[in-house]
């Protein structure tokens, strides 16, 4: 599937029809649409900001959780003709993914029941997007409807101990930021549509429970378990979150002690120049650490990389093809032997990509092993994953914990549903 080069918009409760009174309608956690009831024909419309423009070919994915149906999701013209429609019905997980050539103008997406009027359905919708392609593998900009998967935790439920015991930041939040529970500030410029929060003094609570979560905790124990020295490295790094939500962990931890040293990588070129203001507005001098305006591929040399919509998009990556239609710029790759060859040894490897993280890794399997403590990864395909878990039980390391992408999955947490996966692993010899 070709890249997403445009931007999320929020899922507006106000814009979904729903004609039917007995249908019960909420938003659930995280801001989810939560259905319930006996759905009848077209009765939840969706509508879009504008209309997409056809004739042309168009991809629509999402994530559905269907406990009750199956459902049919529908591609609408402004006159309410059925441009393409599909049945999704949750077998392999809450993603879908279909593809089709359209007639006309998008102008809605809409949900009914699939097995005939009347009869029930609960699904709870987790995000939808549309992508119109100028021609096979060509992408226009998409619009797209989506909501946050993140839920709080659950009354009763106790945060992982890593993170229960880093005290949370209080203080005032300056005007132009946004500022976590451990004290990073984010300037909103990097963040298209963040509310800005009220002025004063604020005390920002742990995280929410979303596929995030997870990273929080896999930093957290790598700052606990390190010594001397705290070294990070970020491949895929955007404006550098996540450096910097570590360092401010490091402080709210107390760990004083341990000298931070941060690499980050990014081949967009604004978030690039953000990175390095990312870094002086949480105090620390680019220049003392190690900052890469590149890509992060298999192997060294020079690749296509996606630019644009720097603020709203942080799905960049590497493309194939120069024709695509996607703007690109070229870009030094680097492998990860290359990034590491004078770095003693890593207390995490954080790992967004954007379906290169295979690749990376395989190339870098004995490298990893000798100077690697703990790896985080976010993953984007199923054969990746599966890879990526072979390579690691190959290599003997401990895996702490693996949630696969694209579905709603139990974790100690509660059911969270998961966009990109995530891995975690412990290499046991370091």
């Amino acid at each position: 599937m070709p890249p997403s080069p445009g931007p999320w918009l929020d899922i507006d409760p106000a814009t979904a029809v729903f004609p039917v009174p007995e249908l019960a309608f909420s938003i659930g956690a995280g801001g989810a649409l939560e259905i319930a009831g006996p759905l009848r024909q077209w009765q939840i419309m969706l509508e879009l900001d504008a209309p997409l423009p056809g004739p042309g070919h168009v991809g629509v994915r999402g994530a559905i959780t269907v406990n009750a149906g199956p459902i049919l999701v529908a591609l609408l013209s402004q006159a309410g003709a059925v441009l393409h429609q599909f049945m999704h019905d949750g077998t392999t997980g809450a993603w879908f993914e279909s593809f089709c050539v359209v007639p006309d103008d998008i102008a809605r997406i809409a949900l009914r029941n699939g097995v005939g009027a009347d009869a029930e359905v609960d699904i709870t919708v987790h995000s939808l997007s549309l992508q119109a392609v100028a021609g096979p593998g060509q992408p226009w900009p998409i619009a797209e409807l989506s909501a946050p998967v993140s839920i709080p935790l659950a009354e009763g439920m106790q945060h992982h101990p890593a993170l229960a015991a880093v005290p949370a930041w209080m203080g005032l939040n300056p005007s132009g930021f946004s500022v976590n529970w451990v004290g990073t500030r984010t300037d909103l410029r990097f963040l298209k549509g963040h509310a800005a929060p009220p002025p004063g003094l604020v005390e920002p609570p742990l995280p929410e429970i979303s596929e995030e979560y997870f990273e929080w905790v896999c930093a957290a124990e790598a700052i606990a378990a390190a010594r001397g020295r705290f070294t990070m490295v970020e491949l895929g790094a955007g404006y550098g979150r996540w450096m910097m939500d570590a360092m401010g962990l490091l402080r709210q931890m107390g760990r004083q002690d341990l000298t931070p040293h941060f690499i980050g990588v990014e081949a967009e070129p604004s978030h690039y120049a953000w990175m390095v203001e990312h870094f002086r507005n949480n105090g620390l001098d680019p220049a003392q650490h190690r900052l890469v305006q590149g890509a992060v591929s298999g192997r060294d040399g020079k690749v296509r990389f996606a630019i644009g919509d720097a603020d709203a998009w942080y799905g960049q990556s590497i493309i194939a093809d120069a024709d695509t239609g996607v703007n690109s710029v070229e870009v030094p790759a680097y492998s990860l032997a290359t990034l590491l060859h004078d770095v003693p040894m890593v207390d995490l490897l954080d790992i967004d990509v954007q379906g290169a993280e295979a690749e990376v890794c395989l190339a870098a399997a004995r490298v990893l092993d000798e100077k690697v403590r703990r790896i985080y990864i976010g993953t984007h395909e199923d054969a990746i994953e599966r890879d990526l878990r072979r390579l690691f039980q190959n290599l003997g390391w401990q895996e702490i914990f693996a949630y696969r992408l694209g579905r709603a999955q139990g974790t100690p947490y509660g059911r969270i549903m998961f966009g990109d996966g995530v891995q975690c692993w412990l290499n046991p010899r370091r």
